[in-house]
């Protein structure tokens, strides 16, 4: 599976879990007027796109994979109700990816996605070496932002990639 596709899984299971939970706040709106929170892991539980990745933020440590994921959002995406422990900084983001792409589970993470809905090229400027490291080493690596409508755009360019 290319990070193409992945991305494109991701994004419409979260907006699909967004839409059945508009409907059943519409629904319930007189018994239930706030939806409950959720985390990544609840989201993407049945999701074709979780099996045989890795994902950050989750709670499900297991193996490497040949994929990674790692997400950084610091609002709702999508008026979705994320968890508080989902709302990961992109710093810390950053952190965890560079430990596991070449720590923890290198060789074998090759196809890394990283998506945020916030470029600041200042957070990104301490990693910038690590980041070109690991796309010298031959291991695909696509940073991508999302904007508020919903469109994406891959920044490696924008940050110095």
């Amino acid at each position: 599976m290319n990070l193409e596709n992945i991305l494109s899984e991701f994004l419409s299971i979260i907006k699909s879990e967004r839409n059945r939970e508009f409907r059943n706040e519409f629904l319930d709106r007189i018994n239930k007027p706030q939806t409950e929170a959720v985390t990544f892991d609840e989201l993407l539980q049945n999701a074709q796109v979780r099996n045989n990745m890795n994902f950050f933020p989750s709670e499900n440590k297991g193996a490497c994979h040949e994929v990674a994921m790692f997400v950084s959002f610091h609002k709702s995406v999508f008026g979705l109700k994320l968890k508080k422990d989902q709302m990961i900084p992109l710093d810390d983001v950053l952190k965890k990816l560079v430990q596991q792409v070449l720590g923890t589970c290198y060789p074998t993470n090759q196809k890394i996605l990283l998506l945020t809905d916030k470029v600041d090229t200042e957070v990104f400027e301490p990693w910038l070496g690590n980041l070109r490291a690991i796309k010298r080493m031959g291991m695909e690596l696509e940073i991508v932002y999302l904007r508020s409508n919903g469109s994406t755009e891959n920044i490696n360019k924008l940050i110095g990639l």
